[in-house]
């Protein structure tokens, strides 16, 4: 079965991946044009495209893929499409080229949740249980005849982060036990019952706006559900507070609180390398908060499922990196690169500016060359000293890459609650 797969972001990543595993012949991938994103305004290149080129698969991006899509598509001339959060409307010219139709992975039960932010909405309604749907594609916003579903609960510490990372997982592999069984013929097909349907629209970045007036349960689930983007505040006269966490707790007999903690200003880190101590601490990093970019010139390490929980992946020589983002008080920096020099080039671009954190991880033989080394590079000592936490971690003897990453978040954590003084602690915000 020849297949042409369109997807954009990390929710279609394992879905493409399964795709090949499972033998497919995917004769093109097609996915949205390379966009400026993060906040040095770079442009980079889809999830979903950075994969398709790593397994050699040609990729295609049109602006329209019902305009300068079209001739494409037909020229590959597909058994089937499969689609999987592709962000754009398909056109019954472009329904009309796969053979055996289009299948798409939508991550809800359909009928329930229609439209581009079903994961989100899930949380927001307060939805207990959730899952994911095969369906054929046809003109309308997810109104296609279902295929299969698979269910999942929503956990009471879920994000919108953590739920779509399962969801996605879940919908690559019932996307293949539903090729499977249509190729075998006995794949079960049923039209939506629109009375059950509901229709959400996209979030944006008003949708974190906390209303304290509402339960709180409601604010809870809104906080999950912007977790990790766009992220839930509350408003105040000069900027926001961004709240990364909350959660229900009994108060009293005859009620509740709001237990969060609010973060002014959220803190990003930076982790330079992508090796295997930096995928233990990756997902670890993200579960307290800390908003995650990961930078390294080693492609297949960087695109892996390990680093897929953070908003930004920058494949690009560390050092360089180093040099040019503008790194201030809330920009935290975890040297872990691919060599000595390496880090150390990383540590002296470091140097030369203000992060409000910078820990190098390795032996203290490591950490001594290190010094010895940019001391030769003209780099004082004592700014050394005072400056980088190396080696890199609380000293709780870790030896395993999973509770070394353990220490180095443990040391994060400490240092960013010291920097918010005496006053950082969860507080009552809803009663």
């Amino acid at each position: 079965m020849k297949v042409v797969f369109m997807g954009t972001p990390d929710f279609s990543v394992p879905t493409l991946q399964a795709l090949v595993d499972a033998g497919y012949e995917v004769a093109g991938v097609f996915t949205q044009p390379d966009r400026p994103r993060g906040r040095g305004g770079k442009v980079q290149m889809s999830p979903v495209k950075e994969l398709a080129l790593r397994l050699g698969i040609p990729v295609y991006q049109p602006l329209k893929i019902r305009v300068d899509g079209l001739e494409p598509l037909r020229a590959l001339a597909p058994d089937v499409c499969v689609t999987a959060a592709f962000g754009q409307i398909l056109s019954q010219e472009v329904l009309d080229v796969p053979r055996l139709g289009t299948v798409n992975v939508h991550a809800s039960l359909l009928p329930r949740h229609r439209g581009a932010a079903p994961v989100q909405w899930a949380i927001l309604s307060g939805d207990e249980v959730t899952g994911v749907t095969t369906m054929f594609t046809d003109r309308g916003i997810d109104t296609g005849d279902m295929l299969l579903r698979a269910e999942t609960p929503v956990l009471p510490d879920d994000t919108a982060g953590t739920l779509t990372d399962r969801l996605s997982r879940m919908g690559a592999e019932l996307l293949i036990e539903t090729l499977r069984r249509l190729e075998a013929g006995d794949c079960p097909r049923e039209k939506q019952d629109e009375a059950l349907a509901t229709y959400d629209p996209k979030v944006d970045k008003e949708m974190g706006r906390l209303d304290f007036a509402g339960t709180t349960r409601e604010c809870v689930n809104r906080v999950r559900a912007m977790s990790p983007w766009p992220c839930a505040f509350v408003p105040l006269a000069e900027g926001a507070l961004k709240v990364w966490n909350a959660a229900a707790f009994e108060e009293a007999a005859d009620g509740t609180a709001l237990l969060c903690e609010p973060i002014a200003g959220a803190v990003r880190v930076y982790l330079f390398g992508a090796g295997h101590v930096a995928r233990c601490l990756a997902p670890e990093l993200v579960r307290v908060g800390f908003d995650l970019t990961v930078i390294d010139a080693r492609e297949p390490l960087l695109m892996g499922e390990g680093f897929a929980c953070a908003s930004e992946r920058l494949l690009e020589d560390p050092a360089a990196a180093a040099g040019r983002l503008p790194l201030g008080s809330n920009d935290y920096a975890v040297v872990m690169a691919s060599s000595h020099e390496t880090d150390f080039a990383v540590l002296a671009q470091l140097l030369k500016k203000q992060p409000g954190y910078i820990g190098c991880i390795g032996s203290r033989r490591k950490i001594a060359m290190a010094r010895e080394s940019l001391s030769a590079a003209g780099v004082d000592e004592a700014a050394f000293a005072a400056r980088v936490h190396a080696p890199i971690g609380l000293p709780i003897r870790a030896e395993t890459p999973e509770e070394i990453a353990v220490s180095i978040a443990g040391e994060m954590i400490q240092v960013r609650a010291q920097r918010r003084g005496p006053t950082s602690h969860g507080c009552p915000m809803h009663g």
